[in-house]
Parts: C-alpha cells; sequence; structure tokens
C-alpha cells in the first residue's frame, strides 16, 4: 500500500473449525487486520441460546459451553466490528453467518 492509499478494516470469519487440541484450527475466531478498532464475537447454539461471547482481539470460541465440548454441527455466530473510514469517521459493520464444529 502507498502512504497515501487507505485500507478499510477488514474481519473474516471461517465457516469450520476442529476443536480436537491437534493445534490446527482448534479455535473459531475473527482474522482482522489493524484497521478494526472494537468488535463483539457472538455465537448462538441451534435454537438461539448464547454459548460464548467476546470483544478481546485474538480470543475466539473453543467449542466448549461449561467446559464441555458442544455436539458437532452447525452455529451462527454474529459480529459487530467497528473500524474508521477513509473519511475518519467510525464506522460499524454487522456480519451473520453459520460455523460448523467439525471433529
Amino acid at each position: 500500500h502507498s502512504v497515501n492509499e487507505y485500507c478499510l478494516g477488514k474481519l473474516h470469519l471461517p465457516n469450520s473449525f476442529t476443536p480436537n487440541n491437534d493445534g490446527i484450527n482448534d479455535v473459531f475466531k475473527p482474522v482482522i487486520n489493524d484497521y478494526v478498532s472494537s468488535y463483539n464475537l457472538k455465537i448462538y447454539d441451534r435454537w438461539g441460546g448464547l454459548i460464548f461471547q467476546t470483544t478481546q482481539f485474538g480470543e475466539g470460541w473453543d467449542g466448549r459451553l461449561f467446559n464441555n465440548v458442544v455436539q458437532i454441527g452447525v452455529y451462527v455466530y454474529k459480529v459487530v466490528y467497528n473500524y474508521y473510514s477513509d473519511r475518519g469517521v467510525l464506522e460499524s459493520k454487522e456480519l451473520i453467518g453459520t460455523v460448523s464444529l467439525l471433529k
């Protein structure tokens, strides 16, 4: 990027993860660039119950609820994140999608 080129805050979430303690893809968490100023990630079960939430960069869901690994399946995420636009205005964006927990 050139000095004059502006980068928007970007946040990406994978569509699956495998919390099997093999050290590969064990945690579901956003991949963000340096232009994201804050975020709130929530994970819901199929009945709409909130099972995980974080606002901490680098923290993600390890597939557990009350220290027990949840069932294989599809879970809903909602993430709201903030970034500064090229005009210096704090913008907010919301993403809703699903993630598959595999073993």
